[in-house]
């Protein structure tokens, strides 16, 4: 609070996943917590976004993760990759990172795309290779071009289930009129996806730009 008096729009986020500490309100004296949960190697990577590529976490179970938890008018620092661990495409795959990143770039609160070492921070995996040699670059930019033009850091996420097989997450992240939606498939094998316009979900508004 000594800080947010010396500068009143100091934006604090707090060191710690609000989910594990109930007794602790985070918001109180700050203005976002992490999301931890949703990208840890630690006990093997068996929940978030590391146990779906494993297969010991649900679809279900990922979007519960997503959408709960987190007070209406708190933010979680959400990250595809962390400086604690490998980058994910080295563990998953290049598809696979670029699924966590669609993810965390179309869902409710703060994306952090990670660029590597941190100031005066030395970490194991090292820098991201800026020279794109898995050609991500270009998703990448419209994934962040679609975030600040359409979405911003509040939209309501809805899941879609019309004939969407168990292995593909499919929600619409909705903000400031716009409908955005995101279809991801965690498995190996390819999946189809038929999407249905006329659902409820999109508000009879239509398609119409395709990212």
């Amino acid at each position: 609070m000594r800080l947010r008096n010396i500068k009143p729009d100091l934006f604090i986020l707090e060191e710690g996943e609000n989910r594990d500490h109930p007794d602790v309100d985070y918001y109180e004296f700050g203005d976002a917590a992490y999301a931890w949960k949703l990208n840890t190697q630690w006990d093997g990577g068996m929940i978030g976004l590391p146990g779906r590529f494993q297969g010991t976490y649900t679809t279900d179970q990922l979007h519960e993760l997503l959408t709960s938890g987190t007070p209406d008018s708190g933010l979680v620092m959400r990250y595809a990759n962390t400086g604690y661990f490998d980058y994910l495409r080295n563990i998953y795959g290049v598809e696979q990172e670029r699924s966590a990143v669609a993810l965390v770039t179309t869902t409710y609160g703060l994306p952090n795309i990670r660029a590597g070492e941190e100031v005066g921070l030395a970490r194991a995996n090292g820098m991201y290779d800026l020279s794109d040699p898995d050609g991500v670059m270009p998703f990448y930019t419209r994934l962040i071009k679609t975030r600040k033009s359409l979405l911003g850091n509040y939209p309501v996420i809805e899941r879609y289930t019309e004939n969407v097989p168990t292995q593909v997450y499919a929600y619409a992240a909705k903000a400031h009129g716009n409908i955005v939606l995101t279809v991801i498939n965690f498995s190996a094998a390819q999946a189809n996806v038929t999407v249905n316009l006329q659902n409820s979900l999109f508000e009879s508004t239509g398609q119409s730009n395709w990212y």
